[in-house]
């Protein structure tokens, strides 16, 4: 799997599908040129922070993970607040990762 194929399928499960996001879209606030636009962005975004992962220490990684988030993020929820995902697209992603733990 390519990085931009893994930034893709995570933007689909985390932002794409499951979300307000996709209320929005469904409603008509976001029609299917801007919705692609936009998904089309956050995967060419995830795709060079996941180069950036991959290709710095750990402790540099995580210093710019932080760095990004102190002006954006830094008001948002820290924890979950859903349990993580529970489904997507008709599968179960919990009894996957529980699968996988033992």
């Amino acid at each position: 799997m390519t990085l931009r194929e893994e930034a893709n399928a995570i933007v689909a499960a985390c932002v794409r599908n499951n979300t307000s996001l996709e209320d929005l879209h469904v409603a008509g606030a976001i029609n299917d040129d801007q919705m692609k636009t936009l998904m089309i962005e956050v995967c060419s975004n995830l795709e060079v922070v996941l180069r950036w992962r991959n290709g710095l220490e750990p402790e540099l990684f995580g210093g710019l993970v932080q760095a990004m988030g102190v002006y954006s993020a830094n008001d948002w929820d820290t924890e979950s607040q859903t349990g993580g995902l529970a489904r997507f697209a008709g599968v179960d992603v919990s009894a996957l990762v529980e699968g996988s733990a033992s």
